[in-house]
Order: structure tokens, then C-alpha cells, then sequence
């Protein structure tokens, strides 16, 4: 009498849509990391499926792993790609700038 809907009974469709455009919004930025060109792009998008993957952690009554998934994986970890990024652009930028005479001049 006081079961729950087993798979495929019924159940909130509430839930169901919810469920669904989360993880639309997690495959979505999924593809966003990887078509993007920008490597500062891949990983705000990055963060986006950080934050996607939180909230079905809680639909899933896992609050605790809700929060570590957005203060380890979209705090601590995407700082350190984001530094990283910034300092491969700076090196980038010095090699460019560290020429003396640009191509072809005759000084």
C-alpha cells in the first residue's frame, strides 16, 4: 500500500524534467570544453559542468557531496587551471616580445 513507484511506475514528473534539463545543461558544456578554442572558455565551461554535476548530486539527497564537488573540483582545481593557463599565456607573450630586431629589418 505504501510503496514506492518502482522503475518505470510513475514516479514526479517534476523531477523527471528537472533531471533532464540539468543533465542537458552538463552534456552541453561538456561539448563547450572541448569544441572550444579558447583554453580560458574550456574551462569556465568546465565549471559549468562542475556546477551541473553538484545539482544532480543533490537530486540524488547527497548534499555533502554536493559541496565538495563545488569547493574541490569547481573551487580548488579550476583555480589551478586557470593559473596555468594565465602563466602559459604570459610565456607565450615573452617569447614574442624578447626579439630584439623583428623579421626582415636591417638594424
Amino acid at each position: 500500500m505504501g510503496e514506492p513507484p518502482g522503475p518505470g511506475e510513475g514516479g514526479c514528473p517534476l523531477a523527471l524534467a528537472a533531471f533532464l534539463v540539468i543533465g542537458l545543461i552538463a552534456v552541453a558544456g561538456a561539448l563547450a570544453v572541448v569544441l572550444n578554442r579558447s583554453p580560458l572558455y574550456s574551462a569556465l565551461s568546465l565549471v559549468g559542468v562542475f556546477a551541473a554535476t553538484a545539482l544532480l548530486y543533490l537530486m540524488l539527497s547527497a548534499p555533502f557531496l554536493a559541496v565538495l564537488q563545488i569547493l574541490v573540483y569547481a573551487g580548488a582545481i579550476m583555480v589551478l587551471f586557470v593559473f596555468v593557463i594565465m602563466l602559459l599565456s604570459l610565456r607565450r607573450d615573452e617569447g614574442a616580445i624578447s626579439a630584439p630586431f623583428p623579421e626582415g629589418s636591417s638594424g
